[in-house]
C-alpha cells in the first residue's frame, strides 16, 4: 500500500440471478444499477487484482460455493497464493468425492478454523461467520455471501469492499484466524 493512499469503500448489493421481482422493484425505485451486481462479480473481479495472496473465509461451503471458489482461482494469477478457510472441513471432502473435478490441489491452502476453548468450564470449539475475500494487503470483501448456492442464485446479499488502510484491520484478523486454524489436506 502506497504512502498516502485513502481509504475507499464501496457498498455491493448482490443479486442473484433469477431475482427478476427485485430487480423490477428496485427498477422502479430510481436504484443506481452500479451498485448492484451479481452475486459473484465483485469478489472475481477483486481476485483478479491479486498479486500474492487470495484470502477466502466462509464458514459454510457447498458444491455451488466450491464451484465458485475455482472460479476465484481461474481469476488470479498463478503466482497468487490461495487460503480457503472454513468452519468444518468435511463438508469440501464430501463434494469432492461425488465430484472428483471440484478438488483443490496441494497450490490451495485449506484451513478448518474450530480451534477448541474452554467457556464457563464447557469445552467447545470456537466458530466464526464471518465472509471476507481479502487481496493481498489491498483490498477486501466484507459480506453476507456464504459460499453456498443460495447466496449465489436466491439470495440478496450485502457487503463492503474495503480498499486503502483500513485493509489492515481485515488482514489483522484473517492472520490471527490463519494461525489459529489447522492446516487440512484435501483429496
Amino acid at each position: 500500500m502506497s504512502p498516502g493512499q485513502r481509504n475507499r469503500t464501496k457498498v455491493v448489493f448482490t443479486i442473484p440471478e433469477g431475482a427478476w421481482v427485485l430487480r423490477h422493484e428496485l427498477s422502479k425505485a430510481g436504484a443506481d444499477p452500479r451498485v448492484f451486481f451479481e452475486t459473484s462479480d465483485s469478489v472475481i473481479r477483486l481476485a483478479a487484482t491479486a498479486e500474492k495472496r487470495l484470502v477466502v473465509l466462509t464458514p459454510f461451503i457447498d458444491e455451488v460455493g466450491l464451484e465458485w471458489f475455482h472460479l476465484l482461482l481461474k481469476a488470479r494469477g498463478q503466482e497468487v497464493i490461495p487460503y480457503l478457510i472454513v468452519r468444518d472441513m468435511h463438508r469440501i471432502s464430501e463434494i469432492v468425492s461425488r465430484r472428483p473435478l471440484l478438488a483443490l490441489t496441494d497450490e490451495v491452502r485449506v484451513l478448518e478454523y474450530a480451534p477448541r476453548t474452554s467457556i464457563h468450564g464447557a469445552s467447545v470449539n470456537e466458530t466464526f461467520h464471518a465472509k471476507i475475500v481479502l487481496v493481498d494487503d489491498a483490498a477486501a470483501y466484507v459480506g453476507s455471501a456464504n459460499f453456498l448456492g443460495a447466496s449465489l442464485l436466491h439470495s440478496l446479499e450485502a457487503g463492503v469492499e474495503v480498499h486503502g488502510p483500513n485493509v489492515r484491520h481485515v488482514v489483522v484478523a484473517v492472520e490471527a484466524m490463519i494461525r489459529a486454524s489447522e492446516s487440512l489436506i484435501v483429496g
